[in-house]
């Protein structure tokens, strides 16, 4: 990185420390949604909270919410960070051990491995697709609402198959 890219990114910072103490480090980057931190300990930070030691990487984009958490002290079994905010709380994809530990106020619960190494989640809206049950057609082939990008409820057969289920829009 030369002298001028320095002097432009001192004059007008994409970058933001948001903290700086002993429990927590934590930096944002407003431009891509990404915020880094290390958690010393349990504490919080930028609206964040740590149950103990890790690193933490979050992404907001594109509707969705994806959070990296790995425990570089190698001492705890679980780990649980609680989230400002997010994109949805639909999994859209997970590593094994990592759930949704609770909505309200948003926790994600960890399993960590003891050598280190960070697991994900994404978080977001999406559609769901359920199989059919025996005895009921197959009805997984999307509509043309729902290759626009929204799923509308199929007024038959699928109430006698799901009747208790509402789709709504992604």
């Amino acid at each position: 990185m030369g002298h001028s890219t320095t002097f432009d990114e001192s004059d007008s910072p994409t970058v933001s420390v948001v903290a700086n103490n002993p429990s927590a480090q934590m930096i944002s980057e407003a431009g891509s949604g990404l915020t880094l931190a290390n958690f010393f300990a349990a504490g919080s930070a930028g609206g964040f909270e740590a149950s103990g030691s890790c690193s933490l990487a979050v992404r907001t984009a594109d509707g969705r919410t994806t959070v990296a958490l790995s425990g570089p002290s190698r001492t705890q079994t679980v780990a649980r960070v609680t989230l400002p905010s997010a994109d949805g709380t639909t999994v859209v994809e997970a590593d094994a051990g990592v759930r949704v530990f609770s909505t309200s106020p948003l926790t994600l619960e960890f399993e960590l491995d003891g050598h280190g190494h960070p697991k994900r989640i994404v978080l977001g809206q999406r559609r769901i697709t359920l199989p059919s049950p025996p005895g009921c057609p197959d009805h997984t082939r999307p509509t043309a609402d729902a290759r626009a990008g929204w799923e509308t409820p199929v007024r038959t057969p699928v109430n006698r198959c799901f009747p208790s289920v509402r789709l709504r829009g992604r």
